[in-house]
């Protein structure tokens, strides 16, 4: 039911843009790194950069 009320309030309104039209743009990224890259050494209480690394990945 929402769904019909939305679409006839785009149809009467046009479509809301997700951000204004004067923001910025955002800085670009920089690349990920690739896990060999990360050392393997013991961080903190068994953590490695590399599992941190394939645990964010996951998400």
């Amino acid at each position: 039911m929402w769904i019909e009320a939305a679409a006839s309030v785009q149809a009467a309104y046009g479509p809301r843009p997700l951000a204004p039209a004067d923001w910025p743009e955002p800085p670009a990224l920089g690349p990920r790194p690739h896990p060999q890259d990360l050392s393997g050494d013991d961080i903190q209480e068994g953590w490695s950069e590399q599992a941190l690394f394939q645990v964010i990945a996951r998400q």
